[in-house]
Parts: C-alpha cells; structure tokens; sequence
C-alpha cells in the first residue's frame, strides 16, 4: 500500500480532515493524522525481497472519547475491507490532559513494493 492509497482510505472515514504528521494549528477537531513511524526491508536468504514493511500511526483527535472511537472504528472497517492485508496493531485510547482532547491511536502495518508509487 502506497502512501497515496492510505490517505484516499482514511480521507473516506473523515473526508477533508486527514493530514499526513501535523495538523494546521487552527485546525479544530475532529481530525486524523498519519505518519510513517517505520519502513522495514524484507530480506531472504538471496537478498532483498523487494518489499518493506510500512508502520504508520493513524491518530484520531476529537473533543469527545465516543466519537474518536467511532471514527477510528470508521477507519478499521475500511482498512478490513481493502486488498493488501494490512494488519491493525497496537490500539490506545488516550485522553491528552494540557489540550483536553481525546485521541485514539493506532499502528497499521503494511506491504510495500517497488514499482509502487510512494511519496516522500
């Protein structure tokens, strides 16, 4: 899954609202953030398998704990759904006291192959 593919996914359960490291600092919830927090390249016993491992973080931010619950479950029904199989990791429910926001995190872990388009 090419970076690119990710965001047409995740801008379906919050159309408008997804960015990719960093929201705008005006931004208002509810809003979703993805970002590569690792890429790992498969090797064999010939060499380079010609695919990584992606890990991205999708974070989910809203005011209230229901409704960033409900969108990441918005987000974990369109990734179940799609080719590839991409694996769901490590789901936190968090409460971010200083900002009063609610986030709800998780890892997607996925496939990446040359030939691919991948953006930087």
């Amino acid at each position: 899954m090419t970076e690119n593919e990710l965001f047409a996914l995740i801008n379906q359960a919050l159309p408008g609202s997804v960015f990719l490291m960093l929201a705008p600092m005006e931004r208002r919830e509810p809003y979703v953030v993805y970002s590569l927090i690792s890429g790992t390249p498969s090797l064999t016993l010939r060499g380079d398998a010609k695919a990584s491992q992606m890990n991205y973080r999708i974070d989910v931010y809203t005011r209230v704990r229901r409704d960033a619950v409900e969108i990441m479950n918005r987000i974990a029904g369109l990734v179940d759904g799609c080719d590839g199989d991409p694996m769901i990791e490590n789901r936190q429910d968090l409460y971010e006291q200083d900002t009063r926001i609610h986030r709800v995190s998780l890892v997607l872990s996925t496939w990446y192959q040359p030939g691919e388009e991948q953006t930087t």
